[in-house]
């Protein structure tokens, strides 16, 4: 039985945007500052919602150099194993996404 629902306080964070991967069972969520991206991965079987990574600091370029920057669209790639985030300086970011342990064979 898949959850027909999922709520903000399932996560833990407030949510501003989100995107999910079907495929995958992944969830893309920003926040509501729109600085920090977190990835859920949505186990079925166990009626669970666990957070998998997150991105932060997206907008900073070293230690104490910092930009204004807003994400303003996240996208997945085709097998779910990059996550596309765009923001409001007209700059792309492509992350990997981290392989559970799991499937990593470890």
């Amino acid at each position: 039985n898949k959850p027909t629902l999922v709520f903000e306080q399932d996560l833990g964070i407030a949510i501003d945007y989100v995107v999910m991967s079907y495929q995958y069972n992944l969830i893309a969520v920003m926040d509501p500052k729109r600085t920090s991206v977190y990835i859920y991965k949505i186990k079925y079987e166990k009626k669970k919602i666990k957070l998998h990574c997150k991105f932060e600091n997206l907008f900073k370029l070293g230690k104490e150099v910092r930009i204004e920057g807003k994400v303003n669209v996240i996208k997945f790639s085709p097998d779910s194993q990059f996550i596309a985030i765009g923001s409001n300086d007209f700059d792309v970011r492509v992350y990997q996404i981290p392989a559970h342990k799991k499937s990593a064979g470890k």
